[in-house]
């Protein structure tokens, strides 16, 4: 294991690349949401009257035809996410130099995507496996599940 990983603890592999990415991404992935309550999903909410910047996909023809005024459906978002990593911790991944191991470049892949997922109320999982499935980490959000990640990937 890298000398690096292994003096590090995940609370400081998180803090390191918090500071390094998650804070320049700060206002690039805000999301595709058009409100906070309508917009893009399957659950139907809804039904209004047309206006102009509306999306002509969501129109509703039979209400439409019925009121003659055009109207369209509403949606509630699909706003939380579920995400699983599927690691593979066979003894490949420490390879590579000194300097920058298989590992380390995992560690850092995965703590900052689960990270970027975390920070707005979705859920991480992971799947650990060799030649078959050594561990499953159930999918939940926060900071803490982010630490276990790292913790477990260590």
């Amino acid at each position: 294991m890298n000398m690096s990983t292994a003096a590090s603890t995940p609370e400081r592999i998180l803090q390191r690349l918090d500071w390094q990415v998650i804070r320049k991404l700060d206002g690039l992935l805000q999301g595709d949401y058009r409100s906070l309550f309508y917009g893009y999903g399957v659950d139907f909410a809804d039904l209004r009257e047309y206006q102009p910047e509306d999306d002509i996909r969501y129109m509703d023809w039979n209400v439409t035809a019925r009121m003659n005024t055009p109207y369209v459906r509403q949606y509630m978002e699909d706003r939380e996410v579920t995400a699983w990593f599927l690691l593979d911790l066979s003894p490949s991944v420490d390879f590579g130099t000194t300097q920058n191991l298989k590992r380390t470049m995992l560690i850092d892949f995965v703590t900052t995507l689960a990270r970027l997922l975390t920070r707005h109320g979705n859920r991480v999982g992971a799947i650990f496996y060799d030649s078959r499935i050594e561990r499953i980490i159930p999918a939940r959000g926060g900071r803490d599940q982010v630490l276990l990640l790292i913790h477990d990937l260590l």
